[in-house]
């Protein structure tokens, strides 16, 4: 649901949005787990992008040193993506890259977008909280696991590999949740691993379970992470795959809805898609087949059929949960947004930073001056270093596309 109230809300975000759309299923499983486990408060958690929507609203309703802070991960999330002056980043970011308060400190703070890299940065968190509370002489029941979230895309990389013969190596409770949405940026799965079974590569890391799991059926999820969690308890570090769909493009100026924006505000179709960037006609048939599939379905239909609940019911709670969603986002567009002067009053929230010309001399411009956002001021000043020394180039995926890139920051460079 708030997801969906950030996705009717595009012109308020100051940064390429990025949802977990009709991927619910893994976050939300994983850490009910942690709850109903007993663990959830004491174990180190590192969310990725997908993750975090979920993640958050499942963070807020049962950690309790949270609740007492009055703190809430998912206004925070709200703050960092419209450029709230009280959120972590106080203005001066947007995205996922968000200071969490020290209102509970098990939360890996998302430093970088590079989700594959915070792997090995939870596992020295992991190291060091086994040290501090002495975890092997801990009973089994009662020892914290380390959780982290990579996509399939990061799964690849060399940092990810490093981690994990790490974790084996060590032996260090760290389930590794890999969420299999069968494409990494643009690069579908034969390009990205010869649409090899990524469950396979536990048995290659040393001493380490592999699961696979359907990521779109919470309860599934659910009782895989209860098995991983004694897995990890027992020494053992895990390596959960979890496979899902991409139901949404990279991020959200990449995909064209059938309906409107007003029109969404009603119908809420937001799988009805005629454009995801990267996708021909075949792609697109995949997605709509996927999306009739998605998680939320998927539980419903689980609820209705073993008794929990009636269909009237199920579409009462989402119906209160888009409301309260709606509300929550119409709030936090109400608070104060980072000024100019205050922002050279103070800058504390990153260091200096010294930056040298290479050009011999400054570049110039009739133009006069005016506001944009952040990825139209980097296309521009690109195209002004380009113009001023034809020795300016820029390398980067996609970078010559017409969307410019995954981030947009080269858009309109090309014509």
């Amino acid at each position: 649901a708030i997801q969906d109230a950030m996705t009717l809300n595009p012109t308020e975000v100051n940064c390429p949005l990025f949802t977990g759309l009709g991927q619910e299923a893994i976050p939300v499983g994983v850490l009910y787990a942690l709850h109903k486990a007993g663990i959830l408060e004491s174990c180190p958690v590192n969310l990725d992008h997908r993750g975090v929507w979920g993640g958050f609203a499942m963070l807020d309703e049962y950690v309790n040193d949270l609740k007492k802070s009055g703190t809430s991960l998912i206004d925070e999330l709200l703050r960092n993506h419209f450029m709230s002056a009280s959120g972590g980043c106080r203005g001066r970011d947007g995205n996922v890259h968000i200071p969490i308060p020290v209102a509970w400190n098990k939360l890996l703070p998302f430093i970088c977008s590079d989700m594959g890299r915070l792997t090995g940065v939870l596992g020295g968190m992991v190291m060091e909280n086994m040290r501090r509370v002495r975890w092997r002489t801990l009973p089994p029941e009662e020892r914290f696991v380390g959780i982290t979230m990579i996509g399939d895309g990061a799964s690849n990389q060399g940092a990810v590999h490093e981690a994990m013969v790490w974790f084996a190596r060590y032996e260090l409770p760290v389930i590794c949740i890999v969420n299999n949405n069968q494409i990494a940026l643009f690069t579908d799965p034969i390009e990205e691993h010869g649409n090899s079974k990524l469950v396979n590569r536990a048995f290659g890391y040393g001493k380490m379970k592999g699961i696979e799991v359907d990521g779109d059926d919470v309860d599934a999820v659910v009782r895989a992470m209860l098995y991983a969690i004694k897995k990890a308890q027992s020494g053992v570090p895990v390596f959960l795959v979890a496979n899902t769909y991409r139901r949404s493009g990279h991020n959200e100026n990449q995909i064209g809805r059938v309906s409107s924006a007003s029109e969404l505000k009603e119908n809420r179709n937001f799988f009805d898609v005629n454009r995801i960037f990267g996708y021909d006609e075949e792609k697109l048939i995949e997605f709509q087949r996927a999306c009739e599939r998605e998680p939320l379905i998927v539980a419903r239909d689980f609820l209705i059929q073993n008794g929990y609940a009636t269909l009237e019911e199920c579409n009462l709670v989402f119906k209160r949960e888009r409301e309260q969603s709606d509300a929550a986002v119409a709030r936090v567009l109400t608070e104060p947004k980072v000024i100019v002067e205050e922002d050279r009053r103070d800058r504390s929230m990153y260091p200096p930073m010294i930056w040298k010309s290479p050009l011999e001399k400054p570049v110039k411009t009739n133009e006069a001056g005016h506001s944009m956002k952040y990825f139209e001021a980097f296309a521009w000043a690109l195209d002004q270093l380009m113009t001023e020394d034809t020795r300016v180039c820029y390398f980067g995926e996609d970078v010559a596309s017409y969307e410019g890139g995954v981030l947009a920051l080269t858009k309109g460079l090309v014509e």
